[in-house]
């Protein structure tokens, strides 16, 4: 596609780390033979193209009158697993606010920069429920909503206009098993969400995001 820029991922082969917080400019695919893990062959791979998905550019954060982060560059490409690792205070949290205009709850908190999601700046989006159903975060500490197992994960859909039980059904197997919770909850999808353990909520929250359309950035904390 014209205009648009690319990254290069490794498809099969052997499994990569990266050395640096950073990627890459020309992707993963410059990396291969570097960061292999030991003991693993490297195998065959194919390095195919990624559209960016998203971008983010100078980006500067404060509350008051205290910087905690300055110019933050980085691309993410479509299907690519971004981690971004730092001690307590290092600012992590913020940033990850600052990609879906989060900042907007808290009057201390001030953003500059540019970020872009599918080439569009964020900053020009006026619908943020809009842009948050497309950058979803899922926070450690999970906010399911009251009501059945089903239902967390069912609701999206039904708002979405999907009535008959037999779809909302696959729906509902399909992300609960793509959040590996399905096989734990089966015999009690209607039982309250509430009731789950720390970690199933935390599952059941990303079960429902999943539920919401394609081309979508996820965000666990």
């Amino acid at each position: 596609m014209t205009g648009v820029q690319t990254c290069a991922l490794p498809i099969s082969g052997g499994d990569q780390v990266r050395n640096s917080a950073r990627p890459h400019r020309n992707g993963a695919g410059d990396e291969r033979g570097v960061d292999l893990l030991p003991g693993l062959p490297e195998g065959e791979e194919e390095v195919v193209d990624a559209a960016v998905k998203l971008a983010v550019r100078d980006l500067r954060i404060s509350y008051g009158d205290q910087e905690v982060l300055r110019g933050i560059d980085l691309e993410v490409c479509e299907h690519e697993i971004y981690g971004i690792i730092g001690p307590a205070g290092a600012g992590k949290t913020s940033f990850l606010r600052a990609l879906n205009r989060m900042e907007v709850f808290n009057d201390d908190m001030t953003v500059s920069g540019t970020v872009l999601f599918n080439g569009r700046d964020t900053s020009e989006v006026r619908n943020l429920y809009a842009l948050r159903s497309r950058i979803g975060v899922v926070f450690p500490l999970p906010v399911g909503l009251p009501l059945s197992i089903y239902d967390n994960v069912a609701l999206s859909p039904r708002l979405r206009g999907i009535r008959k039980k037999e779809r909302l059904d696959d729906i509902v197997e399909r992300c609960l098993n793509r959040a590996a919770l399905w096989d734990e909850v089966k015999d009690r999808l209607d039982a309250l969400g509430s009731l789950l353990s720390g970690g199933q909520q935390q599952r059941l929250t990303l079960a429902d995001r999943k539920t919401s359309r394609r081309g979508r950035v996820e965000i666990p904390v």
